[in-house]
């Protein structure tokens, strides 16, 4: 069966909310280092690397909101998502949407994917933080028990195992995708994302220095990002091969000019096979003769050269 398209919704134009937004999401900004985090303008292009992702890994069935206020839609499909139990939809869910229509995202910034209604909520474009919570639903729709796992996500410590999971997913699929950019913005934003994750549950039982761990853990994230791009090595670069002149005369006039000729590519033989450019395996030859076995004179055709 063929797949499904991806379904993108988009917010209507509300210029004073998303003024408002960008007022409220500068500590974001700030937190992460980035000026496109929670600035409620996602590119065409932020999209379409979300889309991509979400074809290529099976999961047609997530709605992609795209700075959109639906409390009403919200809903029908939290009470749609038979994939949760009804037990973890009505109790957990319910919470979960009433953050949202009290809190809305359109207002107050964040990307994330709602397990309860199968929604990725996007208000950044940064493609790392996108592809993040793509990878999060990726790993809810393997889970036998999604509606406990993603419970059990949400409490302190616990969360940094499955964002650590999302990273190291959107590091690897930006690895073989060979997009350089956005690996290098996955350890930029998201390693900062997960060392607060990872102190920021600790304030609440430290007073007066306890806001200051969340801070002191993204810094320490930031830290480890930039380091390990750092260390990544450069992508090889292939020099371009200089061209031979054509000669009419001897070809050591164009040797002595400076010039070199590529080096021969080697025949095919019987011992390694085909040679197959870009590959390191061979695929063995049928036509070839075996090595040190003679090659038997054909004989000559004794009607050959007559006429009738």
């Amino acid at each position: 069966m063929a797949l499904q398209p991806v379904v993108v919704e988009y917010g209507g134009e509300h210029p004073t909310l998303d003024k408002i937004g960008r007022v409220v999401g500068l500590p974001a900004r700030v937190f992460t280092l980035n000026s496109k985090v929670n600035n409620h303008n996602i590119s065409p292009e932020t999209v379409e690397k979300v889309t991509t992702y979400l074809e290529q890994n099976d999961l047609t069935d997530v709605v992609v909101s795209v700075n959109e206020y639906d409390p009403k839609g919200q809903w029908q499909r939290l009470k749609a998502n038979y994939r949760i139990d009804p037990f973890w939809r009505y109790s957990a869910g319910t919470l979960s949407w009433l953050g949202y229509s009290m809190f809305p995202n359109r207002v107050f910034g964040g990307d994330e994917y709602n397990p309860y209604t199968n929604t990725l909520i996007l208000t950044s474009d940064v493609p790392a933080r996108a592809l993040a919570e793509a990878a999060y639903a990726k790993d809810i729709h393997t889970r036998t028990h999604p509606g406990a796992y993603a419970v059990a996500g949400d409490l302190p410590l616990l969360s940094m195992y499955r964002q650590s999971r999302a990273t190291s997913d959107v590091l690897g699929y930006a690895r073989v995708q060979q997009d350089q950019n956005t690996e290098t913005e996955a350890y930029h934003v998201l390693y900062p994302h997960i060392g607060s994750t990872a102190f920021g549950p600790a304030a609440h039982f430290v007073p007066v220095a306890g806001p200051f761990l969340s801070v002191g853990g993204a810094l320490v994230g930031h830290a480890a990002g930039r380091t390990v791009t750092a260390l990544q090595p450069k992508p090889a670069t292939t020099p371009a091969a200089k061209s031979v002149p054509e000669t009419t005369g001897d070809s050591d006039k164009a040797l002595a000019a400076g010039e070199t000729r590529p080096a021969p590519v080697p025949a095919p033989s019987g011992d390694h096979g085909v040679i197959m450019a870009g590959y390191e395996e061979a695929v063995p030859a049928t036509t070839a003769m075996a090595p040190g076995k003679p090659r038997k004179p054909t004989p000559a055709d004794p009607t050959a050269g007559r006429s009738e």
